[in-house]
């Protein structure tokens, strides 16, 4: 008869106790495995799957448990592994190590396949064998390596080639041998220099001393291909030493630039054609130049002298012959008075368009609203009797051929007293505005204004829309506004309305050319 002491019960209860905790230890050990844990019994159904486990596969453990191994495998590889798992347990093997089973894939629970990497253990446990796999997620490690391959890849498409201290090739590769036409096997060994018959820009002597002394060396190399094509190579060199210092080999990443040179040829080549092109054309517009310059003479002498003397008999006649003419002839002495005197400004206003046209810019800080009042005061005393309301906005200042927009505002201007001289109560407001963030410079009149189907014909030299009986001119003053304008690079336009007034605007973009900076007085 066995008898159970006190010591024995209290040993016992020690060792289950012991147990206990020991089985707690490894649980929590691989409830925090970082790698997922699974166990699997000799039919391949889970009895283990730890918290790991169940982020890798979005799946719950307690839904884990009793499902077959194969849940979490894709199924092309399912077949495999069970005989993988199967070929395992007949070994006397214990233990493969990660890795050891090749490449895996997972199946997470929504259906995304990742690769993996598993080691394998096996223990028996009450005659029954266990199988325990440990898996781990490389899906990052396997972008990082594919990342890798393709940039590799890529570099290796850059012509780079590897040389010791004498030239002779060490590495070659494939953008080297489609550059040059010669494989791998065809340059190792072989001197650079003669493979390629290298033309240096400067002794190759002296580049290795900068090379040395620098550690690098770039410039424009001439190499020969395989099929004895000659290309220009923009070369760069960097100096590999070894760990005591001591220069070991040579890096060289070579860039064919043959197509560039080839078009900065080109391009040189067409702006040298180009500049004599333009010293030609510009010979033929002095010449033209020239030519314009003596017509303007003869015009200016030639034609004034006979329209003088129409002009001087005809008055002479008016006055010394006045009892022996009738009024039939006086009236058509007049009217040849007349026709000679517009004849005589008609040829002013042609002469100032072309001295608008040829003639050298000034630039200076112009003041628009001081010349405003200064042609003002002088349409004012030509006729004092007119009643004109001038509306002249101050300080309106810009850079610009002082002369130039002169003419442009006693153009503007002298066309606005013009065409208000039937009006009772004429007004004139010369002022700025800002139109699609430009500043635009205006001058509004409440006049005779114009018909806007007409309003392309404004600016055409002899172009009127108004009759000689209606309002004086010559059809040459808007012209010449806009010619200066252009010059100054802006733009002008009108907008008017028959009897209603009309409003001309110019815009004069602020030059940035050298130039006299002084403001200039409203005298000049």
């Amino acid at each position: 008869m066995a008898f159970v002491t006190f010591t024995d019960i209290t040993e016992s209860r020690q060792a289950e106790e012991n147990l206990r905790r020991s089985q707690e230890q490894l649980a929590g050990i691989i409830g925090s495995a970082m790698d997922a844990v699974i166990t699997i019994d000799d039919e391949q159904r889970i009895i283990l799957f730890n918290a790991a486990a169940e982020r890798m596969f979005l799946f719950p453990a307690e839904d884990a448990i009793g499902q077959p191994l194969d849940r979490f495998i894709p199924e092309r590889f399912r077949a495999a592994h069970q005989q993988h798992v199967h070929g395992f347990g007949e070994t006397h093997v214990t233990r493969r190590s990660m890795g050891a089973l090749g490449a895996l894939y997972g199946l997470r629970a929504d259906g995304e396949e990742f690769p993996i990497e598993a080691s394998i253990s096996q223990i028996e446990s009450d005659g029954q064998k266990l199988y325990t796999v440990i898996l781990r997620d490389v899906s990052e490690r396997k972008r990082s390596e594919e990342a890798l391959k393709e940039q590799s890849r890529i570099l290796d498409l850059a012509p780079v080639l590897i040389r010791d201290l004498n030239g002779r090739v060490l590495f070659w590769n494939t953008g080297a041998e489609q550059m040059y036409g010669w494989t791998t096997a065809e340059a190792l060994e072989q001197v650079t220099h003669h493979l390629f018959r290298t033309v240096f820009p400067r002794p190759e002597e002296e580049i290795k001393a900068r090379l040395l002394s620098r550690g690098h060396w770039e410039g424009e190399l001439i190499h020969n291909t395989k099929d004895g094509r000659q290309l220009v190579i923009d070369s760069h060199w960097v100096l590999h030493r070894d760990e005591q210092g001591k220069p070991k080999a040579i890096l060289e990443v070579n860039n064919d630039v043959t197509e560039r040179k080839h078009a900065e040829r080109e391009v040189r080549r067409l702006n040298e054609e180009l500049e004599q092109r333009v010293a030609d054309r510009t010979a033929q517009l002095q010449a033209v130049n020239k030519e314009l310059e003596a017509f303007s003479y003869s015009v200016s002498h030639d034609l004034r002298a006979p329209l003088r003397h129409i002009d001087g008999f005809s008055q002479a006649l008016l006055e010394d012959y006045t009892e022996k003419i009738d009024e039939v002839g006086k009236g058509y002495l007049r009217e040849v008075r007349s026709a000679s005197q517009e004849m005589a400004q008609l040829i002013d206003d042609v002469l100032q368009l072309a001295r608008v046209t040829r003639s050298e810019m000034r630039r200076e800080v112009v003041n628009l609203s001081d010349l405003a009042r200064a042609i003002a005061a002088e349409l004012k005393k030509r006729e004092p009797t007119r009643k004109v309301i001038l509306n002249l906005t101050d300080e309106l200042a810009t850079r610009g051929d002082k002369r130039l927009l002169r003419i442009v505002l006693n153009n503007l201007l002298g066309n606005a007293w013009k065409f208000t001289a039937k009006r009772p109560e004429a007004q004139i407001t010369f002022g700025r505005e800002q139109q699609n963030g430009e500043t635009t410079y205006f001058i509004r009149d409440n006049g005779a204004g114009f018909d806007m189907a007409y309003v392309g014909k404004l600016f055409g030299a002899f172009q009127r829309l108004h009759t000689a009986g209606e309002f004086e001119g010559t059809g040459i003053g808007l012209a010449t506004v806009q010619r200066i304008v252009y010059r100054h690079g802006g733009r002008v336009w009108a907008e008017g309305t028959v009897n209603q007034g009309a409003t001309f605007y110019f815009t004069l973009p602020n030059s940035k050319e050298t130039g006299d900076e002084q403001q200039s007085d409203s005298t000049g």
